[in-house]
């Protein structure tokens, strides 16, 4: 009787095992696309045309993910320290993206990509894409605590009107 459970058991670790390398290779992936964008543009100064179905591969790619958590329900916003993890890999890739158009846009204004002025730019863009993630991960977590009292307190009243019915 142990045995069929303890091959269940070693099924789903199995799995859960597949799904997080999968999800560290798409992370993985992700990271070396936007490596691969910044040393075009950085390093060897092609145009936008040369890398612009990259950056195409990492809009889809990280939009697929964001659309598939949601669908699926996965609780990220939530999670102790996932919350901060995706909130600052996102904030990551979208100012990564950010710096390679506004490099691009205002090239005659910058000297070369470690210019002061630029890295201010790209530095505050940052920190603001941060701060309003991590706000909307706040107010998610806040309105689903919200909604988990409200359904207890409607539990305790539904259990306290059939326990006066029963009586």
């Amino acid at each position: 009787m142990n045995e069929p459970i303890k091959q269940s058991d070693r099924a789903n670790r199995q799995i859960s095992m597949h799904q997080q390398i999968m999800t560290e290779m798409v992370y993985l992936l992700i990271l070396i696309l936007l490596g691969s964008v910044i040393v075009k543009m950085f390093i060897y100064d092609w145009e936008l045309v040369s890398y612009v179905t990259e950056l195409i591969c990492l809009g889809v790619a990280i939009l697929y993910s964001l659309v598939r958590h949601i669908r699926l329900g996965v609780n990220i916003a939530v999670e102790k320290t996932g919350g901060w993890k995706v909130a600052l890999f996102s904030s990551v890739l979208l100012t990564g993206v950010f710096a390679i158009f506004q490099y691009q846009a205002k090239e005659r204004q910058y000297v070369n990509p470690w210019d002061t002025t630029f890295l201010t730019v790209v530095g505050v863009f940052f920190l603001a894409v941060l701060l309003v993630q991590l706000v909307l991960q706040l107010l998610i977590y806040y309105r689903k605590r919200q909604k988990k009292a409200a359904l207890e307190a409607q539990y305790k009243q539904v259990e306290e009107t059939l326990n006066k019915t029963l009586d």
